[in-house]
């Protein structure tokens, strides 16, 4: 079946998987969620555990993160090195990825996503795969030595009224990410009309990033915007335009 380019760029991203037909899930879990590299802390290290009963394979790349008119960018890099890039992982195993950052140096923040994709298994007997492949992406930022905290006022959200709800825009004026979660949209009765527990995303230094959010009521009104971020509580105002 032929993949549309949409669901590419989503794969690729880290925001969905396409797992080939199977009968089993995959049972591959990934360590620490997120890297953080310096020139001071050029190195760290992933652990990629395998909690199923049959050895797996794994490929590690690495990718430039941006974000574009809202949308998700990724780009094939060197800025950044994994070794092993091709690993074997026994059952029930472990196995350790060093990631280096090669250009540690620059003015600001700079953002990527380390992927990695489990690999497809021999078919068995009958030609068929009988594994959910799993993918990981994680972000690794590489930030300057004289790097200030994010602060919340340089994150600016407005909205607009789309077909199917909201469609909240973030910007960061500020020149480290902003990591936005367990997100809640309220009328002005304190109704909450919209919600996204956990994680919602991230909104890279200098960068825009969009969401969209289904409604339970119109948007038409003001409503108050209530999120957690790495830069403190969010609560604010807004009101959507057309």
């Amino acid at each position: 079946m032929r993949r549309s380019p949409l669901a590419a760029v989503l794969a690729l991203a880290g925001l969905i998987f396409l797992p080939t037909p199977a009968a089993e899930a995959g049972a591959l879990r990934v360590s620490p969620l997120n890297l953080d590299l310096s020139s001071q802390r050029p190195a760290a290290t992933l652990t990629l555990r395998n909690d199923d009963g049959s050895p797996v394979n794994v490929q590690v790349r690495v990718y430039r993160w941006a974000q574009r008119g809202a949308r998700e960018v990724l780009t094939p890099t060197e800025d950044v090195a994994v070794s092993p890039p091709i690993a074997s992982i026994e059952a029930r195993g472990e196995r350790i990825i060093r990631v280096v950052g090669l250009a540690v140096q620059g003015p600001g923040e700079r953002a990527y996503r380390v992927v990695v994709d489990e690999l497809p298994p021999p078919p068995d007997a009958q030609g068929r795969q009988v594994r959910l492949l799993m993918r990981h992406s994680i972000p690794v930022f590489v930030t300057p030595a004289a790097a200030t905290a994010a602060r919340l006022e340089q994150l600016q959200m407005s909205a607009r009224r789309g077909p199917g709800g909201l469609l909240l825009t973030a910007e960061n004026r500020g020149a480290r990410r902003v990591r936005v979660a367990d997100l809640r949209v309220l009328d002005a009765t304190g109704q909450v009309i919209s919600e996204r527990p956990g994680l919602l995303g991230y909104v890279l230094a200098g960068a825009q990033m969009g969401w969209e959010l289904p409604a339970a009521t119109d948007t038409g009104a003001p409503f108050r915007l209530k999120a957690e971020t790495d830069a403190g509580s969010l609560d604010i105002t807004l009101s959507p335009r057309l």
